[in-house]
């Protein structure tokens, strides 16, 4: 689960991908309404998780010793690991959104690799803790994709991931990435 490059100082307002070929079966994406997530919150426990800064790295995922790494191989995108992955934003963990004023999460574990000002032993159990609850089936939609669909999302109010199980079948989508301006 992730939100597209919220590693960034300005990550991108929105992802739009393209179903050239599609397997027959496997690679759907799921998607987790982060603005249902948050509004799902007892208040009690959005009162202790405002005003926290996420801090927000690809260290993870796109540095050298990464996951996708100098020792990852035969992937079909073409992924360069870098030193660059080690660099730090930081943006708002609930962030508001800048069209719609809804709150939400901005983002999960793994590309948030801490929060600023509280100890890697309490960020860290706290990122497990919220990423579980970002991801329950009842914020989850399932879209199952279809030649020639064209499948738009905002990075800034959902996360997604891909599902695989296509496995010796072809999957090519095309993908655009929507740039807007950094969260105040």
């Amino acid at each position: 689960w992730h939100s597209d490059w919220s590693f960034l100082r300005a990550p991108p307002a929105g992802t739009v991908l393209y179903g050239n070929i599609i397997p027959p079966v496997g690679g759907d994406t799921l998607f987790a309404d982060q603005h249902a997530a948050w509004e799902a919150l007892p208040p009690a426990r959005k009162r202790a998780l405002e005003g926290l800064t996420a801090i927000h790295s690809a260290r993870y995922a796109y540095a050298p010793q990464g996951t996708y790494g100098e020792n990852d191989k035969g992937r079909s995108m073409d992924i360069r690991p870098s030193e660059a992955a080690l660099a730090t934003y930081t943006h708002p963990l609930i962030a508001t959104h800048p069209e719609t004023g809804r709150r939400g999460f901005f983002s999960t574990f793994g590309y948030i690799v801490g929060i600023e000002g509280m100890p890697d032993n309490e960020a860290l159990p706290l990122l497990r803790e919220l990423y579980a609850w970002q991801t329950r089936e009842e914020f989850v939609h399932r879209r199952r994709w279809e030649p020639d669909m064209l499948v738009l999302w905002d990075n800034r109010a959902v996360l997604h991931r891909a599902t695989g199980g296509y496995e010796g079948h072809r999957r090519e989508l095309h993908r655009t990435t929507i740039a807007a301006p950094a969260y105040a």
